[in-house]
């Protein structure tokens, strides 16, 4: 058993492309030199070169509308944070003025 990085993989599917079979099994065995058979070598390169790469990373979500539990700022001249929903009350409301 041996892991394959996708760098690796990137590689030998690229000489796989490129050059065929037989030349990325020789890659194969290049970066892995405990590989000695070269049947086997063929088969891993040949399976390796059927990955398809990783997809990329999504996109951050952008929420268009705030969730109901979402802290908000109240509309006046000192910073303050309230749990939408609660009364003020029950809220222990946070006041941070810039004074």
């Amino acid at each position: 058993m041996f892991m394959v990085t996708e760098a690796d993989a990137d590689a030998i599917r690229k000489v796989f492309h490129e050059q065929g079979e037989l030349s990325a099994a020789i890659e194969l065995r290049r970066r892995f030199p405990g590989i000695t058979d070269n049947a086997k070598a063929r088969t891993c390169a040949r399976t390796i070169a059927g990955w398809k790469p990783e997809p990329a990373p999504p996109c951050p979500v952008t929420r268009l509308y705030p969730s109901p539990n979402a802290v908000h700022l109240r509309p006046n001249c000192s910073f303050s944070l309230v749990r939408k929903g609660l009364p003020e009350a029950a809220t222990g409301v946070v006041t941070h003025s810039f004074d």
